[in-house]
């Protein structure tokens, strides 16, 4: 993974977004989201990708905004970047710990799905997908960085994973985003 130039990550993740979270409930699990604790996640990454500690603190702002995204738009799957994969990889691996979070979050177990690149139906959903998760990236934070989430491309951003739908009715009812036809409840 080359990242070079250091992004300026803002000082909160809540300060992040650019559009107000102003429902509590999404608001007390973004909360949950950055406070939890990564630190075995970035060993783990640190050990397996031999990032530096810069890069390994953006590396899970950009997990955790992933994550948030997977909560304030669960009526859709999303794509994770090439880039971002090996943080979500090793968070699931501490299977415990995630399934613990994942409850708490989302109030179900949310499975990664590995993209097969053999199979070139996947590959295009999930190259439409991964422009999809980049057009409600843009549409969440203020800044979203090209190093962690280059633009829509099977060459920039290569074989990549993605989530299942969030089934919870009680964050399904308060999604900030309407249900999109392509991306609703496959695969």
């Amino acid at each position: 993974m080359s990242l070079h130039k250091s992004f300026a990550m803002p000082m909160s993740f809540l300060e992040s977004f650019a559009m107000p979270i102003k429902d509590n409930y999404h608001r007390v699990r973004l909360m949950q989201i950055d406070t939890f604790d990564y630190e075995a996640v970035k060993r783990k990454v640190a050990r397996d990708e031999h990032l530096p500690g810069p890069a390994l603190n953006e590396g899970i702002e950009n997990l955790k905004r992933y994550y948030a995204v997977a909560l304030l738009d669960p009526l859709n799957l999303h794509a994770v970047s090439k880039e971002v994969d090996p943080f979500w990889h090793s968070h699931v691996l501490f299977t415990s710990q995630y399934q613990g979070f994942c409850q708490k979050i989302f109030g179900q177990f949310v499975h990664h799905q590995p993209l097969d690149p053999d199979d070139k139906r996947q590959v295009e959903f999930v190259t439409q997908l991964y422009g999809y998760t980049l057009d409600t990236y843009k549409k969440l934070f203020k800044e979203v960085d090209p190093k962690w989430w280059p633009k829509s491309s099977v060459r920039a951003f290569g074989p990549v994973c993605l989530h299942q739908e969030i089934q919870n009715p009680e964050i399904r009812a308060i999604a900030l985003f309407p249900r999109h036809p392509d991306y609703a409840g496959r695969p």
